[in-house]
């Protein structure tokens, strides 16, 4: 490395260790709230006939939900659990640096997790979206094709995280030190113009459904249905606005941090790291997990099926 410096301030133990713990236990309650919810919907139904569209009473409907809950919203969160572990993995990797800031290995851990991490948090994002507009029937309010929708941000999304993963592996490598960070300011701007993008897409879609609302978007999902969601889709959708504008912040400041070089002011100064992006993640993800986005998508779900149940016992009285 020569009289290369990783780092141009002695890591913080303190700092790395509470903020990965504090990851570790967002990461936990991402598990916890997940299991707790699957329970929750899984009472609802205990009991009920199998999904029969024969027979569409609101139990066996019900139960429909719960196996679409199952295979289509649990694993959204997937991405953000894998997100959440980087980030703790990321911050506990720089406690080793303490006492030995030329130690590579951990340098190059922290630098490419806590790099990328945001991106999964980020596809989580993308793809709750997408599925509240198709449960809102407001498919025609996206800003490209709806079916390609999630695809494209998510596809975005996946070469954002490539290109800053190899700008974050470059920057350790001896010789490489200029072109690594301009890889990684590469990535950085791929993901923030699919977040730009992404933002005017949901401020769009705000904008058009209380202009013109859809039907499944009047009902008020907290007293209609089974009442599992601590909020309703307007609270998750203006959630998903504010923590896509954070990471777009985040990665503004870290764009900023690269393009300012090895001795630029931000990278000089360990407080950035946790005060601009670290903390900013935790908000992130603690707003996702608090606004139980999967409960919300289930009365949702439940909300379209005692609609349909409703229509189609009205169709046969009348017939």
């Amino acid at each position: 490395m020569g009289d290369f410096q990783l780092y141009k301030y002695t890591p913080t133990m303190a700092g790395a260790i509470i903020f990965g713990a504090t990851f570790i236990v967002l990461l936990g309650y991402n598990i916890f709230i997940i299991f707790q919810s699957l329970s929750k919907v899984n009472l609802q139904t205990r009991g009920s006939r199998p999904y029969n569209k024969n027979n569409e009473s609101s139990l066996s409907l019900s139960q429909n939900n719960v196996w679409r809950f199952k295979k289509q919203v649990l694993p959204m969160f997937i991405p953000l659990m894998v997100g959440v572990l980087m980030e703790a993995v990321g911050y506990f990797a720089r406690t080793p640096s303490h006492g030995n800031k030329q130690l590579l290995t951990p340098y190059i851990i922290q630098s490419i997790l806590l790099l990328i991490a945001p991106s999964f948090i980020a596809a989580t994002i993308y793809m709750v979206f997408g599925r509240m507009m198709r449960l809102l029937n407001a498919s025609d309010y996206s800003i490209i094709k709806f079916k390609y929708q999630t695809t494209f941000f998510v596809v975005g999304d996946v070469f954002s995280f490539f290109v800053q993963s190899a700008g974050g592996g470059m920057m350790s490598q001896s010789g490489n030190q200029d072109l690594g960070p301009k890889i990684v300011i590469a990535g950085l701007i791929i993901q923030m113009i699919f977040l730009f993008f992404f933002i005017f897409s949901e401020i769009k879609f705000t904008y058009l459904i209380n202009k013109m609302p859809t039907t499944a978007s009047y009902g008020n999902i907290k007293t209609s249905t089974m009442n599992l969601a601590p909020t309703d889709w307007k609270i998750l959708n203006s959630t998903l606005i504010i923590t896509s504008i954070l990471i777009f912040a985040r990665c503004v400041v870290r764009v900023v941090e690269f393009a300012q070089g090895f001795n630029g002011f931000i990278i000089s100064h360990e407080a950035f790291i946790y005060l601009l992006d670290g903390l900013l993640m935790i908000i992130v993800s603690f707003l996702l997990l608090r606004v139980r986005p999967e409960l919300v998508m289930f009365e949702l779900m439940n909300q379209e099926y005692l609609e349909e149940a409703s229509y189609n016992v009205l169709s046969s009285l009348q017939a």
